[in-house]
């Protein structure tokens, strides 16, 4: 076996440390073009490993999300972003650095027509609509409260920043027009259900 993969079975281990340091290594990888065409040839096993170590810490999620960004910023065929999309379908992360990481990496897969289809049709276009949803909603953010203004990023501020491009790249495809129509649509006050009238009352006689 190579050392990149054994470094993809290290993921397996049951001690986060292990697991920690593994990441780093491969994450280190992801520097060069050489690096992330090395792990890009081995991405079925490493995704199938990352999948299994998604969404279990936080930490790790960021090392996870942070090689999926850098790796899918190179030319990806249609089996290797059909790979990538399925790994962070696994569901949505809580903290505002991973989500800022996700749409990132959606941004990176969609700039290509195959990774805007893929993510737009079947069963994984319900991962993309609650982050549209969150879009949509253009949820007023409270200032944080800080000493110095400086130390406030942008993330922590509009970790959703990124889906703007996600937006635009995936309405390039007819599924992904429709999707986006029928998210607005759903959104859209008018398409709410109107309360049912009171029913009157009956007049004294």
């Amino acid at each position: 076996m190579s050392e990149t993969s054994d470094l993809i079975q290290f993921l397996l281990d049951p001690r986060i440390k292990i697991v920690s340091t593994a990441l780093d290594l491969l994450l280190g990888m992801t520097a060069t073009n050489e690096g992330n065409n090395t792990l890009l040839s081995h991405l079925k096993p490493l995704s199938k490993n990352l999948h299994a170590r998604y969404l279990m810490n936080d930490s790790l999620d960021e090392k996870i999300l942070s090689i999926l960004v850098n790796i899918s910023g190179a030319e990806l065929d249609e089996n290797k972003v059909v790979c990538l999309v399925q790994l962070i379908c696994k569901g949505i992360p809580k903290q505002p650095r991973q989500i800022e990481l996700l749409s990132m990496l959606l941004a990176n897969i969609t700039t290509s027509e195959q990774g805007c289809i893929a993510l737009c049709s079947g069963d994984r276009s319900k991962f993309l609509v609650p982050l549209l949803s969150k879009l949509l909603e253009s949820p007023e953010t409270s200032p944080a409260v800080v000493a110095d203004a400086d130390a406030v990023s942008d993330s922590s501020l509009d970790p959703f920043r990124y889906l703007a491009s996600v937006l635009m790249n995936v309405t390039r495809t007819n599924e992904g027009r429709l999707l986006v129509l029928r998210q607005i649509l759903e959104e859209s006050p008018m398409s709410a259900p109107s309360s049912p009238s009171p029913s009157p009352s009956p007049s004294p006689s």
